[in-house]
Order: C-alpha cells, then sequence, then structure tokens
C-alpha cells in the first residue's frame, strides 16, 4: 500500500502493482467500494474542501465526486513523483515535485493564481503540506523544517526547525502535519515528540494574512 487517508465519510487507498497506480474509494461506515480508477503514473490525492477528492496524476487534476471522475486543471510543467497536494476554500496547493520543484497554487477554477519557488532543494522525500482557512500553507520537510507560506502570493512568511532524530536517528517518514480552520497546527519532525503551534504567531505578517 502506498498511502491511505480518511475524510470523515470516505476512505481512500493508493496501491501499485505490475507499473499501475490503483485508486479506490470505499465508505467509512460499512466499507463498501464507491469508485475506483487505475493510473500509468504516480498519483498524489488529498480531499477536497467543497467535497469529495482531488487526485493529480502528472499534469492532469481530476475530482472524485459523486461516483463520476472528472477533469479539474491541468498543469504546465506536469507534477512529478513526489508532488504533494492540500485543499483549502480558496483553492489547491501544490507541491509540483518535479526538476524545479515549484509551490503553485490554483483557485476554484483550475486557473494558476501563483508559483513561487520552493525554499528546500528537491528531495525523493516530499514535505507534508497542511492548510487551515486557506490564509495560511504549512509545510514539514524531511530534515524537521516547518515552513509557513501566505495563502495569497506564496510569499515565505517564517521558518522553524523541529528536532528530527539528528544525522544517526531521524525518521522523516514519521512526521506529522495537521492543520484546522482557526489555524492551529500539529507538527512532529518524525522524533518523539509532537507540538501545536498558533500558526498566527509565528510571524506578525501570518497574523496580517489572517486578518489577526
Amino acid at each position: 500500500m502506498l498511502e491511505l487517508q480518511a475524510d470523515g465519510q470516505t476512505l481512500a487507498m493508493l496501491t501499485r502493482s505490475q507499473g499501475i497506480t490503483h485508486w479506490r474509494l470505499g465508505s467509512t461506515a460499512d466499507g463498501a467500494p464507491m469508485l475506483a480508477q487505475d493510473f500509468r503514473d504516480s498519483v498524489a490525492m488529498a480531499p477536497a474542501a467543497s467535497g469529495g477528492w482531488l487526485l493529480l496524476n502528472g499534469a492532469a487534476l481530476w475530482h472524485a465526486e459523486q461516483g463520476a471522475l472528472s477533469p479539474a486543471a491541468t498543469l504546465s510543467p506536469a507534477a512529478g513523483r513526489t508532488a504533494r497536494l492540500v485543499s483549502s476554500a480558496g483553492g489547491v496547493f501544490i507541491y509540483a515535485g518535479d526538476a524545479d520543484a515549484p509551490l503553485l497554487a490554483l483557485d476554484d477554477a483550475g486557473a494558476l493564481r501563483w508559483r513561487v519557488d520552493y525554499p528546500h532543494p528537491l528531495s525523493s522525500i516530499a514535505p507534508l503540506m497542511a492548510v487551515g482557512s486557506g490564509c495560511l500553507l504549512y509545510t514539514l520537510d524531511a530534515d524537521g523544517m516547518l515552513n509557513i507560506f501566505r495563502g495569497s502570493d506564496g510569499a515565505l512568511l517564517a521558518q522553524r526547525h523541529l528536532y528530527a532524530g539528528g544525522l544517526q536517528t531521524g525518521s522523516p517518514r514519521a512526521r506529522l502535519l495537521q492543520g484546522s480552520a482557526d489555524e492551529r497546527v500539529w507538527a512532529g519532525g518524525g522524533f518523539l515528540s509532537i507540538v501545536q503551534f498558533d500558526g498566527r504567531a509565528l510571524a506578525p505578517e501570518a497574523a496580517a494574512a489572517c486578518g489577526g
């Protein structure tokens, strides 16, 4: 299994066999299958703020809802193998994971809002992503660096380094990053502890971005 996520009502799963990525959606109530789709390349997925699921497969962003899969946007250039995405009321934030590793945002219609360089070099381990109300975007890199971006234009507002266990004991795949609508952030660099932040307090610009 590559990945497993839930949005409260549905459970989405990614597996891969014989060069094919299999995406499956089922009900959390009784496990009944709801939707299935196979892709030739890697897939990134996230619950859509408007309902349903978003799937990113190369240049194609898909929206899965009410038992059907429909195109939502086209990226140029196409996203890479380590792409990640997260959705908020204002649109979709994407870490493209291609050779340039850009960070970008799309509006609800799928149009590009902004595109910026990501502050961490391209890595085989993608950053985790989280968003609250949409005024701030959070990412957590494999080395424990927590990045806070302004949601309106992608400006990097602040960085905080979380201890990830040092060179010999780091566990980047055990990282945790979650956000809530009131900009509370739960983050763990992969080493024993989890911390909670008020995202608006991490930088003066962050408070201004969220109107408080």
